[in-house]
């Protein structure tokens, strides 16, 4: 079968084969190394292969969409799809019933089946949820554009909607953003956090109307936000991770992880989770939170319904609680289903999810392994040529390259994000490169040299 490197929640592995992951039922897209872009799940008329508006779901295990192959790792999937091309182009499918495409359309019947140009100028960024969509330009600069009845497009208009993307501010130092329902945060290449639309209401004032962006507090060393379902919840360069922001009506119990009942409507803060320092990762449903830790560990807390943080503990858990024992874990993610990957390339899930043959509620209630191990290299045989040292690395990481034949090694590293944080390419069989200005963390380092593709996990202290 074809060797194809397969990017998973935004995170890269390398995979000995394209669909060893066996029929992956939640909707996902995949960019390859080669630029190609894939789906897999059930998919309809809005991701991205042409199907007829009203088309019922189709399950497909691993398919190509279209024919280009300059897709870029810059994407948001989330009811309408923005995907960035390598040249910078911005293209995007799936609901435009509120102008969220960005192509200047809106209405209740408006729908793009497939890829469409939104705009040729150069974007490093983009973010999208329901509605509402932000990106970022080569330049800096921060845009935005569909619903806006909330201020959640930070122009301080009173336009409902915005066609195509407008300028919010004049800044042009944005770095990273966020979108969840009617909000949005953004973190500046100083470390700054910012928010506004309903996000402005929990992270400043109930009465705050969040029409232009605000500074979050003072600090200056904000480095990641995840703002999709429920809390907002960030983490520091220190390691801190702090939550804050909406809790429905109060119903759903341990959301913030902070020891107690919550009986709050919202939490105002940003409000520390804990006195940990070592999280890099979190993930939440609007019930639950999963959380990554840098020792490889793996922690739950919310509602747990039904049992379903996957703890075999019943009843809210209101303060972060580890999975099992094991701290091998290499990544989380969220979309209905948990999910944890490790570093035996073994896939699991749990939680709650739709079996779209019945229309009917699956419950798993505890880890369960989903597929074949996905091994993090490409390679048939179980030697690698590669070999890294020190792991974890504080200030200098050496590469060694062993039983290649290759005379130009192309190397890059990726941050917890999937972003590309450095690329380089040596000719000597072994190089060390700085690694002192990257913040702690997971990293991971892939390698193409002349027999093939191999990627390694890292840590940086």
């Amino acid at each position: 079968m074809k060797r194809k490197l397969l990017y998973l929640f935004l995170f890269v592995y390398s995979f000995s084969q394209a669909q060893c992951f066996g029929s992956l039922r939640y909707p996902g897209y995949t960019v390859l190394p080669d630029g190609t872009l894939w789906y897999w799940g059930y998919a309809g008329f809005y991701t991205g292969f042409g199907f007829p508006v009203g088309s019922p779901l189709v399950f497909m295990p691993f398919n190509q969409i279209g024919t280009d192959s300059d897709w870029s790792q810059k994407y948001s999937a989330i009811g309408h799809q923005l995907f960035i091309k390598t040249n910078g182009e911005l293209w995007a499918w799936g609901f435009g019933t509120n102008g969220q495409i960005g192509n200047g359309t809106i209405g209740s019947q408006n729908f793009y089946t497939s890829p469409i140009l939104v705009s040729t100028e150069h974007w490093i960024e983009v973010a999208g949820y329901q509605a509402h969509s932000l990106g970022i330009k080569a330049d800096g600069t921060l845009w935005a554009w569909g619903r806006n009845d909330v201020h959640q497009l930070g122009l301080n208009s009173t336009a409902g909607h915005i066609l195509v993307p407008t300028q919010v501010g004049v800044d042009s130092n944005w770095s990273k953003i966020f979108c969840s329902s009617s909000a949005s945060l953004a973190i500046k290449t100083d470390g700054t956090l910012w928010a506004w639309g309903r996000a402005a209401w929990y992270s400043f004032a109930i009465n705050s109307n969040g029409a232009l962006p605000q500074q979050v507090g003072t600090d200056t060393d904000w480095i990641d936000v995840f703002a999709e379902n429920g809390p907002y919840f960030a983490i520091k360069s220190n390691g801190t991770l702090w939550t804050w922001g909406p809790n429905p009506n109060s119903l759903y119990t341990g959301f913030y992880g902070n020891g107690f009942p919550d009986t709050n409507d919202y939490e105002h803060g940003p409000v520390q989770v804990g006195t940990d320092s070592d999280w890099i990762k979190v993930r939440s449903t609007e019930r639950d939170i999963i959380g990554l830790k840098l020792d490889g560990t793996v922690w739950l807390w919310g509602q747990n319904f039904s049992g379903l943080l996957g703890l075999g503990l019943s009843g809210s858990q209101f303060t972060p609680q580890q999975l099992g024992s094991q701290t091998n874990w290499v990544d989380i993610g969220m979309r209905g289903l948990f999910y944890a990957y490790n570093s035996d390339g073994q896939l699991y899930n749990w939680g709650t999810t739709i079996d779209y043959d019945t229309y009917q509620t699956v419950y798993i209630t505890s880890p369960t392994p989903y597929g074949e191990p996905c091994l993090l290299s490409i390679k048939e045989d179980s030697k690698s040529d590669l070999l890294i040292y020190p792991n974890p690395v504080v200030d200098q990481l050496t590469i060694s390259l062993q039983n290649t034949t290759t005379e130009v090694n192309k190397l890059f590293i990726y941050n917890s994000l999937g972003q590309l944080v450095l690329e380089n390419q040596f000719t000597q069989n072994e190089i060390s490169i700085p690694v002192s200005h990257l913040a702690n963390g997971v990293y991971f380092l892939r390698v193409d040299h002349g027999d093939g593709v191999e990627q390694v996990k890292f840590v940086k202290r």
